[in-house]
């Protein structure tokens, strides 16, 4: 309710900054649609490799996330052959070192700055991991720990993905360079 009435539709009519803060948001989005490129039709844009490449890593790194997180419990029953509860708790160690494991390379992605191979190398884990649960899958404690490691590889690129399409296609480095570096004050 208080934010009905506080805030404003747009930086012009917002009291609550100074007319220098006011003048200078004003300028950046001014700045920032003046940058952006024509408009380019949906076919151009799905032809283009760099949309092709994301799609690709978006989908191979979304399906074995949907094939685990549904599965995985199944996965263990049928390999360790035990109850409901002790399933239950073997099927949560792989999220005990994939959450973790997710938030570190989260934060070590945004310190360093750099995406791609905190993206590529948990995915590439996951997949190798996956391949030697596959084949080891009649022994128990070398298959749960393989699902962990992909578990950790699937969950772990989250954090640094959303970055990688404005820089591989270069769509927010114009307005960057065109807007007004920082506010007034």
């Amino acid at each position: 309710v208080v934010t009905l009435f506080y805030l404003t539709d747009r930086p012009q009519q917002a009291r609550w900054l100074k007319k220098e803060e006011r003048d200078w948001l004003v300028a950046a989005l001014e700045a920032e649609n003046a940058a952006k490129p024509a408009h380019v039709s949906i076919w151009k844009a799905l032809r283009n490799p760099d949309v092709l490449l994301l799609t690709a890593i978006l989908f191979f790194g979304l399906t074995p996330n949907y094939g685990l997180s549904l599965w995985l419990p199944q996965v263990v029953q049928r390999l360790s052959q035990r109850g409901v509860s002790e399933v239950s708790l073997l099927s949560a160690v792989p999220y005990l070192l994939a959450i973790p494991l997710m938030l570190l390379t989260g934060w070590h992605s945004d310190r360093t700055g750099e995406r791609r191979w905190h993206t590529a190398i948990p995915r590439f884990a996951s997949g190798a991991a996956l391949v030697v649960f596959y084949f080891a899958s009649d022994q128990v404690w070398l298959s749960l720990a393989m699902l962990t490691v992909a578990t950790a590889g699937v969950y772990s690129p989250h954090p640094g993905f959303p970055q990688l399409p404005p820089g591989l296609l270069g769509c927010a480095a114009p307005a960057r360079r065109a807007a007004p570096t920082r506010p007034p004050g």
